[in-house]
């Protein structure tokens, strides 16, 4: 997206929806944010994103369910999410608020992180969070160990099928080179007083299984 807003950091853009009647929707892919893509403390802490593409009217919307996967036995509260966007999308995405929405509900664009090996090229494209600060934002509230929370996003008429929506999206994130995702974690640790920055991206199969043999060590120094 940043050839359509550029680096400058945009007002966030908001709709409100009491309903969405979804003519269309595709079934899901997922991006990971896990400490194998890069991690500022380690401290074990992930989560998972779940993109569905529906059309409402004329509208494509984009509905990503962000669930907190950081293991019980080490907590931690998810306070926000960083995100690259395709540059080809017309316009930049709202949020939609529904009934639904509980923490997450303010978007900021083009957003640096630091360190600089977990930034994206020119910041992330899309932060989602509940204070627009993706570092200190409030962490009452925000998806403990565990739990989830939908965010939907209004993508505009991108003269696409929910079906060739799935399809750019993941062939976009599957080339991408580096983290194409970053995750803020606060409250982190038995007693709640660290706090982590982790990378994601498209899982691998190699990469699933690293995952795997890491979170049972993980689980196992939990115990």
């Amino acid at each position: 997206m940043s050839e359509t807003i550029g680096c400058r950091k945009l007002p966030r853009l908001v709709f409100t929806l009491v309903s969405i009647v979804v003519t269309s929707q595709t079934s899901a892919f997922e991006l990971i944010i896990d400490p194998a893509f890069g991690s500022t403390e380690n401290t074990g802490s992930t989560a998972k994103l779940n993109f569905e593409f529906s059309q409402h009217g004329t509208d494509d919307l984009l509905t990503i369910l962000i669930a907190n996967t950081t293991p019980r036995k080490i907590g931690s509260k998810l306070t926000a999410v960083g995100l690259e966007i395709p540059d080809w999308l017309i316009q930049p995405p709202s949020l939609v608020i529904t009934p639904d929405t509980a923490y997450f509900d303010m978007l900021t664009f083009n957003e640096s992180m630091a360190p600089g090996w977990l930034d994206a090229p020119g910041g992330y494209d899309l932060v989602i969070t509940s204070e627009e600060n993706f570092l200190g934002g409030n962490p009452n509230g925000a998806p403990s160990a565990g739990a989830r929370e939908s965010v939907t996003l209004n993508l505009g008429d991108t003269g696409l099928s929910a079906e060739q929506l799935e399809k750019r999206f993941f062939e976009f994130f599957t080339d991408f080179s580096g983290n194409s995702v970053v995750g803020r974690f606060q409250s982190v640790g038995p007693h709640g007083n660290f706090s982590d920055k982790v990378g994601g991206g498209v899982p691998e199969p190699t990469t699933i299984i690293l995952l795997a043999v890491g979170w049972l060590a993980l689980l196992r120094r939990s115990h």
